[in-house]
């Protein structure tokens, strides 16, 4: 796992299509971030726009096999869960929406605020939404980059 804010991304070593995603975050218009999706499920990058207000969720852990998950905060700040990936049975991984969800007690947290991400690996189980800290709406880029 990476997490730093936007301004910092060139500092890490990662593969080009990591990097076409973190600079299309980072030239990333927050006025019309409700608008800035591209690429479609299943290409190599796409992204997507979500926004949510709750308190506090349960931490949902997920992990992904075939896409990086890249997490960017346009405003708000948000708690989130993350372990190195524990065994879990293979059978709650869904293929069609590549994610296995699970329950976790032992795990460390961290927040993110606006222009902040994080960069989620294949071994990195995490928990989004875990809590909306200081209130308000939270808006947020999801990214996915396919893994080769």
């Amino acid at each position: 796992m990476i997490a730093d804010k936007i301004q910092n991304a060139r500092l890490y070593p990662v593969s080009e299509n990591i990097q076409k995603a973190l600079d299309f975050l980072k030239n990333l218009d927050h006025k019309n971030a409700a608008d800035c999706g591209f690429g479609s499920k299943g290409d190599d990058i796409y992204a997507f726009y979500t926004t949510y207000d709750n308190e506090k969720n349960p931490p949902v852990f997920e992990v992904h096999k075939n896409y990086i998950d890249i997490q960017y905060i346009v405003s708000g700040k948000e708690a989130f869960g993350w372990k190195t990936k524990p065994d879990f049975p293979e059978d709650i991984y869904n293929p069609e929406k590549d994610c296995a969800l699970f329950s976790e007690d032992d795990y460390g947290s961290f927040t993110l605020g606006a222009g902040e991400f994080a960069i989620f690996y294949p071994t990195d189980a995490h928990a989004p939404k875990m809590k909306n800290v200081g209130g308000g709406k939270i808006e947020k880029i999801v990214v996915k980059v396919k893994v080769y």
